[in-house]
């Protein structure tokens, strides 16, 4: 399996203010106490894969049905290694990487001269850092669209505490009345001068055009995911392993 659910963050949804769910299995399969509110939280994976299927979506789901709080739901991913081997085989075939392997040489810590002209030792010696070793979703109701839809898609790498942006949703009608769509721009990052850090920390952007108003149209939205080759690998992982979305 590429993927691995390690944790469930709930605000505002159903009956829970804040909850997380951190032990679990697998995707059906979820280890806690029988009052620990698990229905609740199959009511939200029903909910989200009712919207990728139609589209719809009632304030029911949201705490007290109250469509004034910032409701979300947070899912956090494990990737497995295989899966990360295929990532950055992705990254150095398609010369995404190289520039910043090349401008990283010269610095403590990397791989030097032709050790990252070898694919093989580049992409062990990425596995072996830690990159690409987790991603979230966050999935969130938005007032101004009446509707859920994906606000954040984050990477984790192990030995870097901040977790790195591919795609943010900005979605508010005060003060500017703003609606973009705000993703990863990886030829950015492919420039000389940008180092290993740089490339798996920093965010430069471009803005994509308004927000898809439901998981469906998300998903289906291809333009989206063509500025980083790693956010639609990440997406289509999504949509092949059931995750909320199987039909």
């Amino acid at each position: 399996m590429n993927l691995k659910i390690e944790k469930i963050e709930l605000f505002y949804f159903l009956s829970y203010v804040t909850a997380e769910f951190s032990n679990l299995n697998n995707y059906n399969v979820l280890i806690g106490k029988n009052n620990s509110g698990k229905s609740n939280l199959f009511k939200i994976f029903r909910m989200l894969k009712e919207n990728y299927q139609t589209g719809a979506f009632s304030s029911r789901y949201i705490y007290e049905d109250n469509t004034e709080v910032e409701a979300s739901v947070t899912l956090s991913f494990k990737l497995s290694k295989s899966f990360r081997r295929e990532l950055f085989f992705k990254l150095y075939q398609g010369n995404y990487i190289k520039n910043a392997f090349h401008s990283s040489e010269s610095l403590e810590g990397y791989l030097k001269g032709n050790r990252w002209r070898d694919k093989n030792a580049a992409i062990l010696w990425l596995i072996d850092q830690g990159y690409y070793s987790k991603f979230k979703i966050e999935i969130s109701y938005n007032n101004v669209i009446k509707n859920i839809c994906i606000s954040q898609v984050l990477i984790k790498h192990r030995e870097i505490e901040k977790e790195q942006i591919l795609f943010k949703a900005v979605l508010n009608i005060k003060p500017n009345n703003v609606n973009q769509t705000i993703v990863s721009d990886i030829s950015k990052l492919n420039v000389r001068g940008k180092t290993i850090k740089d490339f798996f920390t920093d965010f430069p952007t471009i803005n994509m055009g308004s927000v898809s108003a439901n998981l469906r149209n998300f998903f289906n939205n291809l333009q989206v995911f063509s500025t980083h080759p790693i956010l639609s690998i990440l997406m289509d992982l999504l949509k092949k392993e059931g995750i909320f979305i199987n039909e």
